[in-house]
This record gives C-alpha cells, structure tokens and sequence, in this order.
C-alpha cells in the first residue's frame, strides 16, 4: 500500500514559506501512516532550521496520543 505525505510550512501570516510532498510503501494501520506522517513532517522543519513549530492535524487519535505525551 502507498500513502502520499504532504507538507506546507508557513510564517505566521500564512505566506508559504516552503511545501513537501511524497509517497511511501508502507503496511500501517491508518492512525499509524498519520504518525509517520507528523514524524517527517517535524524531521523535515527541523532540517530547515525552525525552532517554533505549530503542527496541525486531522487525526484526532493522534492529536489525543501527542497531547497525552505518547
């Protein structure tokens, strides 16, 4: 199975400042890809250098599970 990623970074006034996107063979559960998905998106700001970071997501079993702290 394929899942496609896709990545926007923006400043605070919601100008594009760079977007990402790619797709993997994996064999995840759902709630899993969205995982992985949120894990390259932060790996990916960080090679670009930001250190303030506001991830957004339409997982809420992930959103729940990083609220959390796991």
């Amino acid at each position: 199975m394929s899942v496609g990623l896709g990545m926007v970074a923006h400043n605070e006034m919601g100008g594009l400042i760079q977007d990402r996107s790619m797709l993997i063979s994996v064999s995840y559960e759902p709630d899993e890809a969205e995982a992985l998905g949120i894990l390259e998106a932060l790996s990916w700001v960080k090679q670009l250098g930001f250190v303030n970071v506001v991830s957004e997501t339409d997982a809420q079993g992930i959103f729940t599970a990083l609220r959390k702290g796991g």
